[in-house]
């Protein structure tokens, strides 16, 4: 999958890639923050329509929450920094590319999420998805040649989110420019969700199971077993390696403490399964084009990497993961620790890693004595074992995928 980065200019323009003329376009855009079940249905039905019409599959992808953008604003007055994280982003750019790059699409557009790229009206940013006037240049230059949309049934955009789908089928009947094709993804239909406070009364919101607000609701529920089912795979976090307070060591459970600006919505406080995968140490990764492209000049364009869909070779065990403050040991900061279920001692320092969450194996809680804490410990992993034995399926791919299993002989305490 060939990927391109736009950073809009300061009147929220951005010059789109010009794509071989010969050859139309499906198109479709939004965050696709989890790249949950729904996005997939729409991504999958964009690859289907290029195919039987011999057309190119782009997804055009917004980087940030428009959510985030806005409350940011509201709350400072100012736009965040291109670099300022989200604490409620499931995924990152670069996971969620990869995501997309398994569906089939050929090309995805990032597109920088800026406050003026947001008062582009609906009807000129889809324009400009066929052709778009630029300097020195008497005529349209033609972009992506875009001659069929593809949405979800509750997708908004362009200023004050004008394009919805009754907005953007009037546009397509009246200037037959492209056709609109809308993917009706509900799943197995709605639930309500906590939506603040009104009046000293909590108040819900109804969403669709298959959603990023879901899969956020169940992770602060703890229900990462849910979230799996909403996206499709495991909810992730990604990270590098740091030196903890070696407590596990000495216990005989020598985990993988997770620096501070790990990548990922962390769920609540708990104790979970999942899996521990190792790309390797961090310093010697190409850092992704997505960071190149937070510092690009306004109105640029950068051609990325190609998103390859075949798996890298990495180590994958099955884990016991502490999500929490550490209550044994008195007030900590929030932490990520991660116990790989092995009876090699590993060596993970300075590593880049990611944590998948597979299910919940019970809350976090205070040991009266290390002992106690030793035996805690002992039944988490052997409750992971359980829980991940089966592995799981990817809804995208539909490739079965399973950590190492070995026969863990318990707590093995050394002195290196």
């Amino acid at each position: 999958m060939k990927v391109y980065y736009l950073t809009p200019d300061e009147q929220g323009n951005v010059i789109w890639p010009r794509l071989d003329p010969k050859v139309s376009s499906v198109v479709t855009l939004g965050t696709f923050d989890g790249v949950h079940k729904g996005h997939q249905a729409v991504l999958k039905r964009v690859v289907e329509l290029a195919k039987s019409y011999n057309s190119r599959s782009v997804a055009i992808v917004f980087d940030r929450r428009p959510g985030f953008l806005f409350s940011w604003i509201a709350q400072h007055g100012v736009e965040p920094a291109a670099s300022e994280p989200d604490s409620q982003q499931l995924s990152t750019v670069d996971q969620r590319l990869k995501y997309i790059a398994e569906t089939g699409i050929d090309i995805a557009i990032v597109v920088h999420f800026t406050q003026a790229f947001s008062q582009i009206s609906y009807s000129a940013f889809l324009g400009q998805l066929i052709s778009q006037r630029v300097e020195n240049s008497r005529q349209p230059v033609h972009t992506l040649g875009m001659t069929r949309l593809v949405l979800g049934q509750d997708a908004n955009f362009g200023r004050d989110r004008g394009g919805n789908v009754k907005s953007v089928q009037r546009l397509s009947e009246a200037f037959r420019m492209f056709d609109l094709e809308v993917v009706d993804y509900k799943g197995p239909g709605f639930i309500h969700v906590p939506a603040g406070v009104v009046d000293g009364k909590p108040v819900e919101k109804k969403v669709r199971v298959w959603s990023s607000t879901a899969v956020r609701n169940s992770l602060e529920q703890m229900k990462v077993s849910q979230a799996m089912e909403i996206l499709g795979h495991p909810h992730a976090v990604d990270g590098t390696v740091v030196h903890g307070e070696a407590r596990g060591r000495t216990l005989g459970f020598p985990t993988a403490n997770f620096a501070p600006d790990y990548e990922g919505l962390l769920p609540a406080d708990g104790v979970y399964s999942g899996w521990l995968i190792d790309y390797g140490p961090a310093d010697s990764l190409p850092a992704p084009a997505s960071v190149a492209a937070l510092s690009a000049t306004p109105g640029s364009v950068t051609k990325g990497e190609i998103i390859s869909t075949q798996p890298a070779e990495v180590a994958r065990w099955t884990a016991a993961i502490s999500v929490g403050t550490n209550p044994t040991f008195g007030p900590h900061a929030r932490v990520l620790e991660v116990f790989a279920v092995e009876n090699d001692w590993l060596d993970l320092y300075g590593h880049r890693v990611r944590v998948e969450f597979a299910d919940t194996t019970g809350q976090m809680v205070k040991a009266e004595t290390l002992d106690n804490l030793t035996e805690l410990i002992s039944q988490e992993v052997r409750d992971s074992q359980k829980q991940c034995d089966g592995g799981w399926t990817d809804s995208i791919t539909g490739d079965h995928i399973q950590g190492t299993v070995v026969d863990w002989a318990g707590p093995v305490i050394r002195e290196s």
